[in-house]
């Protein structure tokens, strides 16, 4: 999973590369943070800033690899340098690297901040990078976890929320969702699964405030697909069992997440999907795509514990999730409409 930094501009000086190991400790930095890892910058992004003009100017011996991996860091599918909440910041915007790091520290949630003020919280020096508790965590999270029904609920708490802290929205991608089957409360442990999340990122979000009104959008799949080369009859009969479900879907799914969550924008997406390409279930957020090997449906039956499941990072599948989002839209079954059949 992701670990949240901040890095002062300050400490790409030229002068701190006479260091002994320096530059060794300085790649291996950039290597984690570009592998998974996020930076947390100042409202007015002037770290952001600092941070790239501060590696151009170094000489060319020190800065090659440094730089190749802040371009590949800046090239991610994903939001990889989050800008801080206006309102947590304080409304500061002020080009001044000790302040403003000095702010990230105090306002926002942090596995670790390079700077070489030692009053900062959470401080690690670039000396000791290598052997730092910031870097066997990071290197733990690309390991991966255990299924999450093996490990303490807290862990996988920590697990979520890092996935989806510094997100303005957040899209659930499942499939099976879509077949709105009512027996043995199907919907309804995909509602709890779903629900858990969003706690989390209620109490956790760091956009999240009184005022705001996030989106979450629940992307599945028609129950039954229709496809070109099928009867008239089966088509209206497919589209029978499609209503009936998305009406399963709407009671026991999507009004009482609505219920729980009134000061969140909560849609749902019916897609048509012929040639059958859902099949993996995600949770996707602006800074990190997570794959759910089992789905949302995270409780066993009647319990508060996990199932079995596996949560994985997975951002190379936001081209998947794009074609996902990409395809038709059930129209049918909210706007009364001629059924449309699917190449």
């Amino acid at each position: 999973m992701l670990v949240a930094t901040a890095l002062d501009p300050t400490l790409l000086k030229e002068e701190n590369f006479l260091i002994n190991g320096y530059l060794s400790q300085m790649k291996q930095l950039f290597r984690g943070i570009n592998e998974n890892g996020i930076i947390i910058v100042d409202p007015g992004c002037f770290l952001k800033k600092n941070i790239e003009t501060a590696l151009k100017i170094l000489p060319t011996s020190h800065k090659q690899l440094l730089l190749i991996y802040w371009q590949e860091f800046l090239r991610s599918t994903r939001k990889r340098v989050v800008s801080c909440s206006t309102e947590k910041f304080g409304g500061l915007k002020i080009d001044n690297d000790s302040r403003n790091i000095s702010r990230i520290a105090l306002t926002c949630d942090l596995d670790a901040v390079f700077t070489p003020d030692v009053s900062v919280r959470k401080r690690v020096a670039i000396e000791s990078y290598e052997d730092s508790d910031f870097e066997i965590k990071r290197r733990n999270f690309v390991i991966g976890p255990k299924t999450i029904d093996c490990v303490p609920k807290k862990e996988v708490d920590d697990l979520i929320i890092r996935s989806i802290r510094y997100s303005r929205w957040l899209r659930f991608y499942d499939k099976i969702i879509g077949k709105g089957e009512i027996k043995d409360n199907n919907i309804s442990e995909f509602q709890r699964g779903i629900a858990y999340i969003l706690r989390l990122w209620e109490k956790h979000g760091h956009f999240i405030t009184p005022d705001s009104k996030p989106e979450v959008v629940i992307i599945t799949t028609e129950k039954e697909p229709i496809l070109r080369n099928i009867s008239q009859y089966v088509v209206e009969k497919r589209k029978g069992n499609n209503t009936i479900a998305y009406g399963h879907i709407n009671k026991y799914l999507m009004e009482p997440l609505q219920k729980s969550f009134p000061n969140m924008c909560i849609k749902l997406e019916v897609k048509c999907d012929p040639h059958r390409i859902t099949h993996m279930r995600h949770l996707e957020a602006q800074v990190a795509i997570i794959q759910f090997d089992t789905g949302f449906d995270l409780f066993k039956k009647k319990s508060d514990k996990f199932r079995r499941n596996k949560l994985t990072l997975s951002n190379n599948d936001a081209e998947h999730l794009q074609q996902y989002r990409s395809l038709p839209t059930a129209d049918y079954l909210t706007e009364g409409r001629s059924l449309k059949f699917n190449s």
